[in-house]
């Protein structure tokens, strides 16, 4: 893996004018051209003896050396969870593979009363084991999809191992971050580094504070990283500030690196459609679409025309985002397309 180094080039810009770019000026944000195909399976780590549901969305259309983006969901969630974003990056020719982490899933709280299912998640979020296993399970993943072909609904499809991305939400972003190597603390433990060097993208959705990361445990982050967040984004199971959820985004150093708050966007935006919209919720759904496929697209597909809408065009997009930054490599420097 090439390391990619971060000259101190920071772009920060806040959006307020009402006369910025509208939905056309979109980068993918509505369905792509592939016809989609979607199966469920459930695979067996032997190692860990541990049973891993997942939920794949898969172009219909081509079927043989796809890019792929492993999914985590977040605290209480399952593999259908951010369904909205795995059927678009399919329709657009991703294939994306949605896990389910026991121990941190529905499964912690389903057959609960109200307080003790809340009891529950309190309790997984800080459980050692549940932090160290969502890592320990993306690397699974990626084990998994590059020793044989997947199957999806009769059609196998092949990766391309040079083409692996991961995403996730809340403790799915802490996931992402974690699989893109992020040194992470756990209760009387070692630091713990559970980077997977084939992952050459990560995407991390209301990130987590980080709070007792020590120094250097972001320096370990080498690809590309896409955070987003926005300016209600405060903690739901455990207190935090929507400004800590750009900790992570600060503290990497030796990366390229992206972040986008949007303004008024909440920590459940992120996880798609509500059954009770919020009047800023189609919008930002677009941008949260539209950003994350010109990453993806620029960093796993290597699209220059991506990489410069991201770059150019995203700054000038005033609705709906309140700070759009980057952190770039400078000329001359190794990057990583």
């Amino acid at each position: 893996m090439k390391r990619l180094a971060l000259v101190g080039f920071l772009v920060a810009a806040a959006f307020v004018d009402p006369a910025g770019a509208g939905d056309g000026d979109l980068y993918k944000a509505h369905l792509g051209n592939h016809p989609i195909r979607e199966s469920t399976a459930e695979w067996r780590d032997l190692a860990r003896d541990r049973i891993i549901p997942v939920k794949i969305y898969a172009p219909a259309d081509v079927a043989t050396n796809l890019p792929v983006v492993i999914v985590s969901h977040g605290l209480g969630g399952s593999r259908d969870s951010l369904s909205y974003l795995g059927r678009h990056w399919a329709s657009h020719g991703y294939l994306a593979v949605h896990l389910q982490h026991a121990g941190s899933d529905t499964e912690i709280w389903r057959a609960l009363s109200q307080r003790d299912a809340r009891q529950a998640i309190q309790k997984a979020a800080v459980s050692p084991q549940a932090a160290a296993d969502r890592p320990l399970d993306v690397r699974f993943a990626v084990d998994r999809i590059l020793s044989a072909p997947l199957d999806v609904e009769a059609v196998s499809y092949s990766i391309d191992p040079n083409r692996i991305a991961v995403a996730g939400h809340s403790f799915g972003a802490f996931t992402a971050l974690a699989s893109a190597g992020v040194t992470f603390l756990l209760p009387a433990r070692a630091p713990l580094n559970l980077g997977d060097e084939r992952i050459v993208a990560s995407i991390a959705l209301s990130p987590p504070a980080f709070r007792n990361s020590q120094q250097g445990s972001f320096t370990s982050v080498r690809i590309p990283t896409l955070h987003m967040t926005g300016t209600k984004d405060v903690g739901v199971v455990t207190e935090l500030a929507a400004q800590e959820r750009r900790n992570a985004y600060d503290l990497i150093t030796e990366a390229q690196k992206y972040l986008m708050i949007l303004d008024g966007g909440d920590h459940a935006v992120f996880g798609g459609p509500r059954r009770e919209p919020r009047p800023l919720d189609a919008r930002h759904l677009d941008l949260i679409k539209a950003i994350t496929t010109a990453f993806l697209d620029s960093f796993v597909n290597g699209d220059v025309e991506a990489r410069a809408w991201l770059d150019d065009m995203l700054p000038n997009i005033a609705d709906g985002i309140a700070i759009s930054e980057r952190g770039r490599a400078g000329p001359g420097l190794p990057t990583r397309p």
